[in-house]
């Protein structure tokens, strides 16, 4: 376990929920209040939706405590996160915009389309990159493999609720604060954010960097 006992990290993910979701939701209402069906404010928004739907399901396992359930969710906003960057830190956004909304990166059976989830999982280099205000005791890379062996049937898995409870605490707050950063990365890139504001003049990004010292609390070794 992280320096922080499951009880007290607890603590710290049902406060960071309920600051982070209202920022969320207000980004999903300003990219959803434009007839915008076909083109990048309409992923914008369906990703801040699903984004906000994952960190609600992931308050809720606190109250449940199935802290499988738990990793299961990161894992899907894992994958979201590296579709984010996999859309919006190409050249071609235009191109990524229409195989998403339309589904082609899994309907398309071209070989010059199935690329897609190969080239997604490159960027998970992304996930790698440390942004100066983790704290030096956060293993990223530890934290995500730990993960990985969490969402994949093994016996440390299948013995997730026979742990205890601190321990389903434990597993659930790492989840969410995981998540949380990976939304963080995504709704603070530079270009997605410059990109956003050329088209939404009104747009106002959260300032996300009071939630930095939670997450790294949190996700601490």
């Amino acid at each position: 376990m992280g320096s922080l006992d499951g009880y007290r990290k607890k603590d710290l993910a049902s406060v960071l929920c309920i600051d982070f979701l209202p920022e969320v939701h207000a980004l999903f209402n300003s990219f959803g209040v434009f007839d915008t069906s076909t083109d990048e404010l309409a992923v914008a928004r369906e990703f801040a939706n699903r984004f906000y739907s994952n960190i609600i399901s992931l308050q809720n396992q606190l109250i449940t405590k199935d802290s499988l359930a738990s990793v299961l969710i990161h894992r899907y906003n894992h994958e979201m996160f590296l579709d984010f960057f996999y859309i919006f830190s190409s050249n071609d956004v235009v191109d990524r915009v229409d195989e998403f909304l339309n589904y082609k990166q899994v309907l398309n059976k071209k070989p010059e389309t199935q690329s897609w989830r190969r080239s997604a999982v490159k960027i998970s280099e992304a996930r790698m990159y440390v942004p100066p205000w983790i704290s030096d005791q956060v293993s990223l890379k530890k934290v995500y493999k730990t993960f990985s062996k969490m969402s994949h049937p093994n016996i440390i898995s299948m013995q997730h609720n026979r742990k205890g409870e601190e321990y389903e605490y434990w597993v659930i707050s790492d989840s969410i604060a995981l998540s949380i950063f990976e939304i963080i990365q995504c709704f603070s890139y530079d270009p997605f954010m410059e990109m956003i504001a050329s088209r939404i003049d009104t747009i106002h990004f959260p300032d996300f960097s009071r939630h930095h010292d939670s997450i790294t609390k949190i996700l601490s070794e």
